[in-house]
């Protein structure tokens, strides 16, 4: 039962101080979450033991309990149709079929072609997926330069050119730093890969090849929420799965 129901349960059995100490509790939940007894009671302007024989009334064994009770109904998960596990596989499940289907043969071209391969991530989980593109990439011998911060993406966009090839990973595609260096890239006439959750961004439309992906978004507690961020590294190991079949392709043409 929540906080809610159980002061409506027994509403009828409140003194004019319980009735104070209800409004409070339904008006200010997550901070009354992290009081005290003492700082509730002086707040509501009652007693330390009006607080606790309040707490009784709603058939706790004490504040501590309320406490809880408030943590609890704070931290409820949403309801999902069907199974939430279901729910995220079914999700990575249709962003593999996706990429299965998907022609990346212009992407493949542009990085067999590149003298030199430069990734760059705008956040945390984007660098990590840089990252595993280089690890990637270097089981064919192939050495990618990740750019590791924006100071060295300034100094790095100085030494690129035309012959070299940039992955630029942003979840959202916005973002006035990233536009200002592939504007500069773009003006060289530097190839620009780019992975971002749709094709409709900034960054998208100032790439010569986007592979764009979708993430979903899913609240969980407490306003957090829970991005599938998984399908940004399914889409980096696909196009690598990807370019193995290119070069494969490419001996047997010579063959």
């Amino acid at each position: 039962m929540t906080i809610d129901e159980l002061i409506s349960k027994y509403y009828d059995s409140f003194s004019n101080s319980d009735v104070d100490i209800a409004k409070y509790i339904l008006n200010n939940k997550k901070t009354v979450s992290q009081m005290s007894i003492d700082s509730l009671a002086a707040t509501c302007l009652v007693s330390r033991s009006t607080v606790m024989r309040f707490s009784q009334k709603l058939g706790l064994k004490g504040f501590a309990e309320l406490k809880l009770l408030i943590k609890m109904n704070l931290q409820t998960i949403p309801n999902y149709p069907g199974n939430f596990v279901e729910l995220i596989c079914k999700n990575e499940m249709s962003v593999i079929k996706h990429f299965q289907n998907t022609d990346m043969t212009a992407v493949c071209e542009l990085l067999f072609q590149a003298n030199r391969i430069f990734v760059y991530g705008t956040g945390q989980v984007q660098r990590s997926v840089a990252a595993e593109f280089k690890r990637l990439f270097l089981y064919l011998g192939i050495v990618v330069d990740v750019i590791s911060g924006e100071g060295e993406f300034r100094q790095t966009n100085r030494i690129i050119g035309d012959q070299d090839v940039i992955f630029a990973i942003s979840k959202d595609g916005e973002g006035a730093f990233l536009k200002e260096m592939l504007q500069e890239l773009q003006m060289k006439d530097v190839p620009i890969i780019s992975l971002t959750r749709s094709s409709n961004n900034t960054v998208a439309q100032l790439s010569t090849q986007n592979i764009f992906v979708s993430i979903e978004r899913h609240a969980l507690v407490d306003n957090f929420f829970f991005d599938t961020m998984q399908s940004m590294y399914l889409a980096v190991e696909i196009l690598f799965s990807k370019y193995v079949e290119y070069i494969r392709g490419m001996e047997l043409e010579h063959n």
